[in-house]
């Protein structure tokens, strides 16, 4: 397998989302360690690091529930992989625990739940108790929630469901628990026939079985050489789950290299149906299929097959028939005192029998209208003939509107690649897939390092089925000595965040032609963004000799995340702002426009779950109606998150644009008549500098999204505060500036405040000890700071520093970087990624957040804020380096804001000494959220209202832009 080539970053990816890297990375560093890249093992091992502490927290979690459950006099059995791990002491770190399991008797099952419930565990919220209690009599046991530790806890009368047609003897599997030594303590469990019988029959209640279950059994057997195998056969005769018990044992012993005796190999051998069965099976591990709760055919065609005999399978059937499962008990909600089985098995077969068949035909009717659909969407007949919605007719007409448009740019000039991109965007749209993607790969022949393009060209590759498969990427075809098939090679891999094979690949192409400035970008963004400083001096001296010459050898983006000096982050803005092409005659000619109110337009990519709609969606909310007529302007992709609507809902008017050109947008807008265009992206995240080029609007501003100049000459305007933009870096910017008198960061004062955070064990942290914590994307981290941090960690034992898991070469090369600086990589802890409010809920472990340079934490620090975290910062000499100053100081938190890198080590290592003063800052935090002016979104919309008040009455009186302070005061 190694021979044929893995793609490593996916296999780890894959492996830590489904809970067995710690067993990847100890197997390969077995067998292979020379053949795996070392970051690879690096990021498994961290991995394991975690999951181990976790593990831990676990174990003594299911302790405590003993004892909870003993105290109240309960006799709980404890199953499941926590406790056969823990019986022989095995790594904790090889495999993750998600659940707890505790056998309990029926008469004992309230008492239990309040006892679980004491110790901060909850029942399903979107169910009344009458639901739980039913759906608990049908399945036999009831799952709570603790969302500290991120587990949940199984209590169960009975192992299987009542429609399972098995007969599981529970009773027996009490009389013959025995105690086992586990974290210390003599527990019960189950015997080892018993354990092995209930692993073959449960997979977290699902027929659809894991490989992290396989391997599980598997283990079990390896663990257990002296197992009773004839009181296991003979107990899953009795308990009619013998055929269980072979598929479990035939994927063990055939796949995982179990040890079965000749009695259940002779069984397996016997038995074809299983054989089918376990095929099949193997057939999704192969696919990758999620091992979560099966679709209801999926349930219906794998339990009849591993029952015993027909007259089981018959059982099964008449009971999968009519007895309710808990999604029928979930969808349809009766009066509490309706819950029953006589209530809810005639709403199951109405359920089954009449509207689901009714609901898959549908499907299958809708499934080949749209087919057609997409056949007919390319022509100019598609909206006469086809029955759909007004809004899809439009969508249709939009599309259509935009591959003529772009055809026509084509026509005037063929090497337009902003015309190819919206063609490929409008046949993507049409369903021209294979179009779409020749579209884009003339753009990318250009621009092979556009991330976007390379993930809308694997959008119409998936949408295209088996008639664009062959259209993949494939290094197999790659001429090794093109530079251009190289240069797109990196690029491609750096879309997809393979970030150390796609500076290889850029070096390749640099080989063969140093010059080649695609292949040179794209090897310097990648290394910055994988931490890889092995030859940050050279890419900084390219970078500044690049500048000088006039090439576009960095995007501003990526410069800012390296260059600590605005006149080079001007310059650096200028070359990229070149390549966007400015019409000959601007769309608004200087005609005088007079509304009843200021017709305000916002630009952005990212109206969904994203930091800047995050920020912006307040001020959204908060903008006086009477005197601003508010218009949000989509470029990006549609989100059914609340997010999306609460933007839709605040604005008058909310226009999705995707699928229009640039000019088309640029005429749209002209024709609204907006008095002030608002660009939220700049030259940052998927903006569309274009549209502005065109001027459709008499005032233009960048704002939020862009954290230094875009060195255009159709914006007019650039809003900051006196912090961000001091008087002395003011010329740098090719835009006037609009002096806000706080920070000019908006943030919504709607975000709810995160419940009670995880224990530290859980996010897989010391339990003791100062925790540094810096959540910044890993590209944000310098070789300056990272010493600073590095002499911290030394100076004072015990303590961590948590960071961002944001790619597995970023954490290997931060790791080897910390151990070449003399400091052991285990105190480096990365936390992956994870929901807004978990993400949210774990700062509250940090002590301290340690801000970057040249670039800060930005939405990050607000993030930070927020939930009561101090950040120290050091002041910057750029936009992007001084923001989080500007929020300590509008938080009133100035004593946080450090003026070099020696303070700022001083004092980092000041509060990690002295508790008092750290503890007196984070109640100071806490006090100042709700009265300082940061997170005050009225305030700062008033303040925005008040700056567009005043570009806009400069413009009507015919004055040109100016820089300018909103409350009055001369400028810096």
């Amino acid at each position: 397998l190694l021979d044929e080539g893995i793609d490593w970053t996916a296999f780890a990816r894959k492996a830590i989302r489904h809970g067995l890297a710690g067993l990847a990375g100890h197997v390969l560093a077995r067998a292979a360690p020379a053949r795996v890249p070392d970051e690879i093992l690096d990021a498994l091992r961290t991995s394991t690091e975690q999951t181990r502490r976790k593990n831990r927290a676990v174990l003594e979690e299911l302790v405590r529930s003993l004892d909870a459950l003993a105290k109240i006099g309960i006799e709980a059995i404890a199953f499941g992989n926590p406790v056969l791990r823990g019986q022989r002491r095995a790594d904790p770190g090889l495999r993750l625990f998600r659940s707890l399991n505790f056998l309990v008797r029926d008469p004992d099952m309230e008492r239990a739940i309040v006892a679980l419930r004491g110790l901060g565990y909850q029942r399903g919220k979107h169910l009344t108790d009458a639901q739980l209690d039913f759906i608990r009599r049908l399945e036999g046991h009831e799952v709570l929630w603790k969302q500290a530790l991120g587990i949940a806890a199984g209590l169960h009368t009975r192992l299987t469901s009542m429609n399972a047609a098995l007969a599981i003897d529970d009773d027996g599997l009490r009389r013959r628990a025995r105690g086992t030594g586990l974290n210390g303590r003599i527990l019960p469990t189950l015997a080892p026939e018993d354990a092995l019988l209930v692993l073959a029959i449960r997979d977290d209640g699902h027929p659809r079985r894991s490989l992290g279950w396989a391997w599980d059994v598997a283990d079990f057997i390896r663990s257990n050489p002296d197992l009773d195998w004839t009181a296991v056969i003979e107990r899953a005769r009795a308990q009619r789950c013998l055929r269980m018990l072979v598929f479990a044992t035939s994927q063990a012993s055939t796949y995982l290299n179990a040890a079965v005796p000749d009695a259940i190999s002779a069984l397996i051998r016997a038995d074809r149906g299983v054989e089918r069965a376990v095929l099949r099976n193997i057939a999704r591990w192969r696919a990758d299929e999620p091992a979560g709760s099966p679709k209801d055919e999926t349930l219906s065609a794998e339990w009849p097959l591993l029952q015993d005999g027909p007259m089981r399978r018959t059982r099964y059937a008449a009971r999968l028939l009519f007895l309710p499962a808990p999604k029928h008990v979930a969808r349809i909600r009766l009066p509490d005192r309706f819950v029953s089985l006589a209530a809810y098995v005639p709403v199951k077969i109405a359920h089954d029998v009449a509207i689901l068949p009714l609901w898959r035909t549908y499907r299958h009717l809708r499934t080949h209208a749209a087919r057609l659909g997409d056949v007919l969407a390319g022509s100019e007949l598609a909206v006469v003939v086809m029955a759909t919605s007004a809004e899809r007719r439009a969508e249709l007409r939009s599309h259509q509107t935009a591959r003529a448009d772009a055809k026509q740019a084509l026509a005037a000039d063929p090497d337009d690649l902003t015309a190819w991109r919206s063609l490929g965007d409008a046949l993507l749209g049409l369903k021209r897939h294979a179009q779409a993607i020749a579209c884009y790969d003339k753009v990318l022949a250009a621009a092979p390092e556009n991330p976007l393009l390379w993930r809308k060209r694997a959008t119409a590759i998936a949408a295209g089925g088996r008639k664009t498969a062959r259209l993949a990427i494939d290094e197999g075809t790659l001429d090794p000595q093109d530079a251009n098939a190289w240069a797109r090679r990196a690029g491609f891999l750096s879309a997809s965040s393979r970030f150390a094979e796609a500076a290889a690949a850029s070096d390749r192409a640099l080989a063969l032609e140093p010059t080649h400035l695609v292949a040179a970008r794209i090897g310097i963004r990648c290394r910055i963004a994988c931490c890889d400083w092995c030859r940050r001096e050279d890419d900084e001296r390219r970078v500044a000799e690049g500048l000088r010459a006039g090439l576009n050898i960095i995007t501003p983006f990526n410069h800012r995340a390296i260059s600590d000096s605005e006149a080079d982050n001007l310059l650096a803005a200028r070359l990229w702002a070149k390549r966007t092409a400015q019409p000959t005659r601007p769309l608004w000619r200087g005609e005088a426009y007079r509304h009843d109110r200021i017709r305000l337009a916002y630009l952005c990519a990212e109206f969904h779950d994203h930091p800047t709609a995050i920020h912006l969606v307040g001020v959204l909310e908060h903008h006086d109606k009477a005197r601003f007529e508010t218009t949000a302007i989509s470029l990006g992709p549609d989100s059914a998150a609340q997010l999306r609507r609460r933007i839709e809902t605040a604005c008058d008017r909310f226009i999705d644009v995707r699928a229009l050109n640039d000019t088309r947008i640029a005429a749209m807008m002209r024709e609204m008549e907006l008095d002030i265009a608002v660009d939220l992206n700049g030259q940052a995240g998927a903006g569309r500098p274009g549209i502005l080029a065109c001027r459709p609007a008499p005032v233009q501003v960048t704002y939020l999204g862009n954290a230094g100049t875009t060195g255009a000459p159709f914006i007019d305007y650039f809003v900051a505060d006196r912090t961000v933009i001091p008087g002395g870096n003011a010329r740098h910017y090719s835009e006037k500036i609009a002096y806000l008198p706080q920070c000019y960061q908006c943030n919504d004062s709607r975000r709810h405040l995160p419940a009670a955070p995880p224990s530290r064990a859980a996010a897989g942290l010391p339990d003791n000890g100062f925790v540094y914590c810096c959540f910044n994307n890993n590209y944000k981290i310098s070789p300056p700071v990272f010493d600073v941090w590095m002499r911290l960690l030394s100076a004072c034992p015990g303590s961590v520093l948590w960071l961002l898991a944001d790619d597995p070469h970023a954490m290997h090369n931060l790791s080897r970087e910390a151990a070449a600086r003399g400091v052991a990589p285990e105190r480096l802890v990365f936390a992956l990624r994870a929901p807004i409010d978990g993400h949210l809920a774990r700062h509250g472990l940090a002590d301290l957040f340690l801000d970057t340079l040249p670039t800060n934490a930005h939405a990050t620090a607000a993030d930070a804020l927020w939930v009561g975290l101090p950040v120290l910062t050091c002041l910057g000499n750029t936009f992007g380096g001084r923001v989080a100053a500007s929020m300590l100081r509008a938080v009133e938190l100035p004593e946080l804001v450090t003026e070099s890198l020696t303070d700022y080590e001083a004092l980092a290592l000041a509060l990690a000494h002295d508790p008092a003063r750290l503890a007196t800052i984070r109640t100071k935090l806490e006090r100042n959220r709700a009265t300082t002016p940061l997170f005050d979104t009225a305030r700062i919309t008033r303040d925005l209202e008040a700056a567009y008040t005043a570009m806009w009455q400069r413009q009507q009186a015919g004055l040109p832009p100016a820089t300018f302070c909103v409350d009055g005061s001369p400028p810096p």
